[in-house]
């Protein structure tokens, strides 16, 4: 055999390690939270405003008798 087994190791190796450089800075980019886009903020809105609790009913529509506690019934 007239070529070493090792032989190119080091391009091999230089190579991994600019991959691994660059998995290192994308993760260390994406953990950082760079504030994320418009849709995100959307989305996290929509998903706020189905857990909030339903709004209360409206005073104005509620009938004077029921607002006095007396139970609702024919007028006389």
């Amino acid at each position: 055999m007239t070529v070493p087994p090792t032989f190119g190791w080091q391009d091999i190796a230089v190579l991994l390690t600019l991959v691994v450089l660059v998995a290192v800075v994308a993760f260390v980019v994406l953990a950082a939270g760079r504030g994320g886009t418009p849709r995100q903020h959307d989305w996290q809105a929509w998903l706020d405003g189905r857990s909030a609790a339903p709004p209360a009913p409206d005073e104005s529509a509620v009938p004077d008798s029921v607002a006095a506690g007396q139970a609702p019934g024919p007028t006389t």
